[in-house]
């Protein structure tokens, strides 16, 4: 029950707007944010220990913006990342991807707006950073078609940011 309330608060932090976009098609019988909640229900120990391996953000058939090249860089107080995103015979000129940074604490700390998918590589500005960051995150790929037919999984890479 406890892992329960703290993966909905999660996902109350992650947004409607994204888990809707993500997740209606997907859910059948239930909402979009109720099928986030139960896939994703093991996210937290019942201590409230967040396991950034089991997160789902997206569940498809599409690739996913690939972060095995990424690079962060901190620069005018905003988180950056170079993000290699491959093109692949499943992937459109018109998708659109989005990225997730989450604290190794399980708190939410920025969702992207949707960036194209014209490029292989992207360059991503992640949020606003204050000044006395000094932790490990997890940032999360997922991308999708801009029509919302489908949808990739995700890619994810940990970094620690300290500025």
């Amino acid at each position: 029950r406890s892992k329960f309330q703290i993966v909905t608060e999660f996902a109350k932090e992650l947004g409607l707007p994204f888990i809707q976009t993500y997740w209606n098609r997907r859910a059948q019988k239930m909402s979009g944010f109720n099928l986030f909640t139960s896939v994703n229900k093991d996210i937290f120990t019942t201590n409230g220990l967040f396991t950034p391996g089991g997160l789902f953000l997206s569940q498809g058939e599409i690739a996913a913006p690939v972060l095995s090249s990424v690079s962060y860089t901190v620069a005018d107080g905003r988180l950056r990342a170079q993000v290699a995103y491959p093109i692949t015979g499943q992937r459109l000129s018109t998708d659109v991807a989005n990225f997730v940074l989450v604290k190794s604490t399980g708190e939410v700390w920025a969702v992207t707006e949707d960036q194209p998918a014209t490029q292989t590589n992207l360059d991503v500005v992640i949020g606003q950073i204050p000044s006395t960051l000094q932790d490990a995150y997890v940032l999360y790929a997922v991308s999708r078609r801009a029509d919302g037919t489908k949808f990739s999984d995700q890619d994810s890479d940990s970094c620690n940011i300290v500025r």
